[in-house]
């Protein structure tokens, strides 16, 4: 034991004479080693060292460490018992995760006529923050800065912002990833917060034509890295879209892609999704709908206070709304949806899977097929001064075709045939004006696709005789020139067997006969 005592108290005297070195910085240090040659004690620095805030509080080191908890936003320097001042750099110093160790520092500028001027160091967090100084190995260096934190948590979120330094609630998931609707050539941000506090991600680089400092991101631009803590650029997306921005932090690399768009037609509490931009689906009549997609978007059929009735005139190209009236199909079918995509627009084109016959009619009401069927656009029917419609019914459902005029004495939406009102002219799908025939008789009613009217015919009036039968007095009609055979004929001309038993209109001995 003696022995090892002896050993150290000459090993120090030794090192006192021969192993002391002198620093540049007037510090001093002195490395003692046993046997082995391993260092047993260390003289600290002469130097003494001073954290000073930007509020004026000191904190002095311990020889070359300080361990002292400090405020959020807490600019400070470091200052010597020579007078030096060490500062964190022209721009600033601000200490993250990237930029904590062995941080340069600078002396004042003493030229008053330099403008630029080192600035102090920043700390952006709340923490108890452990300092190491590192002193230069020559004179025309300065310390070097270390700041570390006593109790790290190692707690990293990543956040999208539309404003510069702020915490966000919109996370990166645990893929580094989120999903976001942009606005085209709007800024945005990406923050992260740490145990060090809230840092920017800025582009390294930017590709604006017109000198603003931001990467935009577009089609032949998706990714472009990132720089933390740094102010350089920001980020935009060239055109609105939903987007998926992605984080590689490994790499430090940003990259933004647009979410393909999927629609879904919704009919009441049913969603049936398109296959790209089709959709092939079976709906009920009375059926009402609208489409939306992934994005948070709705199109409409109308603007008004109506829902847009898709019939034969509309069903290609319709135009789309964001708030309206819902589309309407008046018919049970299977249905092929097209949507067609432009640059500001949506437009929806409808046609009927399975297509049937089409039929004219003259009916006395609306919700039901008539059996008075236009037959090569022409009608003969025995009519009353009862309003009447005159409807079509195809794939799409049944639409009236309505007068575009009235001439009702009465002021009523009617439209009365008469000898000097025998046309007039008609609209498919609205509901304008119904018709009437001046007086009882046999009509004959004909339709005009070409100019869309209507004109009738009055051939024949009715007196009735009492009896089961009708007798009908005829006017002049040469399409009636049957020979008075006797025999029985239905109003197109063909023969019956015997007596008709069913009731209708017939011809018999080159007159009209009614059957009641």
């Amino acid at each position: 034991m003696k022995s090892q005592f002896k050993w150290f108290t000459l090993s120090l005297l030794i090192a006192m004479i021969f192993g002391t070195r002198m620093q540049a910085s007037g510090t001093t240090k002195t490395n003692l080693k046993n046997e082995e040659g391993n260092s047993t004690c260390n003289v600290l620095s002469l130097k003494k060292y001073t954290l000073v805030t930007k509020n004026g509080e000191e904190f002095a080191f311990n020889g070359l460490t300080l361990t002292q908890e400090l405020p959020a936003n807490t600019d400070f320097y470091i200052k010597d018992s020579d007078g030096k001042i060490y500062y964190g750099g022209y721009h600033g110093c601000e200490i993250y995760a990237e930029n904590h160790k062995n941080l340069s520092t600078y002396y004042p500028v003493e030229d008053k006529t330099v403008t630029e001027k080192p600035m102090p160091f920043n700390l952006r967090k709340a923490n108890t923050w452990i300092f190491t100084i590192t002193e230069p190995a020559s004179a025309d260096e300065t310390i070097k800065l270390t700041a570390d934190i006593q109790n790290p948590t190692g707690e990293v979120k990543y956040m999208f912002s539309t404003n510069y330094m702020v915490e966000s609630d919109e996370v990166f998931d645990a893929d580094g990833k989120i999903t976001k609707q942009l606005s085209a050539g709007k800024p945005f941000f990406i923050t992260r917060d740490d145990d060090f506090g809230l840092f920017n991600l800025t582009a390294a680089e930017s590709n604006a034509p017109d000198g603003y400092r931001y990467w935009k991101f577009s089609e032949d631009a998706i990714a472009v890295g990132y720089i933390p803590a740094k102010v350089i650029n920001a980020f935009s997306v060239k055109d609105a879209d939903l987007y998926t921005i992605t984080l590689d932090t490994e790499n430090k690399k940003v990259t933004v892609e647009a979410i393909p768009t999927v629609y879904t037609l919704v009919a009441g509490n049913d969603e049936f999704a398109f296959n790209g931009l089709t959709l092939t689906q079976e709906l009920p009549a009375q059926t009402k709908f609208y489409v939306k997609d992934n994005k948070g978007n709705e199109y409409h059929g109308s603007e008004s206070t109506l829902e847009l009735i898709i019939s034969a005139e509309e069903h290609e190209n319709l135009p789309t709304y964001a708030e309206g009236k819902n589309f309407y199909f008046m018919k049970a079918n299977t249905w092929v949806f097209t949507l067609a995509e432009t640059s500001d627009d949506l437009t929806l084109t409808v046609v009927p899977q399975y297509k049937g016959e089409t039929k004219y009619m003259i009916t006395e009401s609306l919700d039901k097929e008539s059996e008075d069927v236009f037959v090569d656009n022409k009608l003969t029917k025995e009519m009353t001064t009862k309003p009447f419609f005159i409807v079509r019914s195809d794939d799409y459902g049944i639409f009236e075709l309505t007068a575009v005029e009235r001439n009702d004495q009465k002021g009523y939406y009617i439209w009365e045939f008469g000898k000097e009102n025998n046309t007039i002219g008609f609209i498919i799908g609205e509901r304008r004006n119904m018709y009437r025939v001046e007086e009882d008789g046999i009509y004959t009613f004909t339709l005009d696709h070409e100019q869309n009217t209507v004109s009738s015919i009055l051939t024949s009036n009715t007196a009735y005789n009492g009896s089961s039968t009708a007798v009908t007095s005829i006017y002049s009609d040469d399409n009636w020139s049957i020979d008075k055979d006797g025999a029985w004929y239905t109003i197109d001309g063909r023969e019956c067997n015997g007596k008709p038993t069913q009731k209708g209109l017939y011809i018999h001995n080159g007159r009209k006969v009614t059957i009641n």
